[in-house]
């Protein structure tokens, strides 16, 4: 949210997204996995990114290629149980976001939310309804 006070911009963000950027930060500095990137891509979800570079090197978890969708797409393989909390899952991946998945549960099972499968020659893609 942006606001203007006294001609002078103001960015405010809400307390989540702030708790967010600290969690973020702290594993910057400290070189821990962000749990914030690893609770928005719990096992099974797809991550594809443009370097090549497997993200467990950057953000921890155990991630396999997948060629068959793409040259930068990555599998999260290990459990992924305790990276974060269904609220940090939610907060990133709002209404309107897809999110890729190898596996056929719809992510409203275990996070709650409203998703609809979207049609896809690959992975299950879910769209966030509510």
């Amino acid at each position: 949210m942006v606001r203007v006070i006294g001609g002078a911009v103001q960015r405010v963000v809400t307390e989540a997204a702030a708790h967010e950027i600290v969690e973020q930060l702290r594993a910057l500095i400290t070189g821990a996995p962000a749990a914030g990137f690893l609770a928005a891509h719990p096992q099974h979800s797809i991550y594809m990114e443009t370097t090549g570079v497997n993200p467990g090197s950057r953000y921890g978890g155990t991630w396999r290629a997948l060629p068959s969708i793409g040259p930068f797409a990555w599998e999260r393989t290990d459990d992924g149980t305790s990276d974060g909390s269904v609220a940090q899952f939610l907060a990133s991946h709002p209404v309107g976001c897809l999110y890729l998945s190898t596996s056929a549960t719809s992510p409203s099972a275990t996070y709650g939310g409203s998703w609809e499968e979207r049609p896809s020659l690959g992975a299950h893609v879910w769209e966030r309804k509510a």
